[in-house]
């Protein structure tokens, strides 16, 4: 079964700026240090994960909703972004549900291997 892995950043990207090192390629570029989500972006995650019949937050702060196929994606989601594993590949049924996500929280979906991919979602 594919697993991929997405981030999750909040879009308040603010104006304060830092030097990295990307990981992969030692390659050297500007970050912007993010602010973090509002509340009412927080709660619109919230509610999404709610609507979705999420599990309660595991130890690691993971909450599980259960796709179509006994797939399923598993998320940690806060106030400066998080992560979503889908397990099962990226069907259309997880794109939606993490689109919906972001929206609603007011978060760029990220790729984990890649740092100049982001998903900028309609409004942001």
């Amino acid at each position: 079964m594919d697993t991929v892995f997405l981030g999750l950043h909040s879009a308040n990207l603010g104006t304060k700026t830092r030097e990295v090192t990307n990981p992969f390629t030692g390659e050297k570029t500007i970050a912007h240090i993010g602010d973090i989500a509002t509340e009412a972006d927080v709660q619109g995650g919230i509610d999404v994960l709610r609507k979705s019949n999420a599990s309660e937050p595991d130890p690691d702060g993971y909450q599980i909703v259960e796709l179509s196929a006994g797939r399923y994606l598993s998320i940690a989601f806060g106030p400066t972004g998080g992560c979503v594993n889908i397990e099962g590949g990226l069907e259309s049924d997880a794109i939606q549900f993490v689109f919906r996500l972001a929206l609603a929280s007011n978060m760029l979906v990220t790729s984990t291997i890649d740092p100049a991919v982001v998903a900028v979602l309609p409004g942001q």
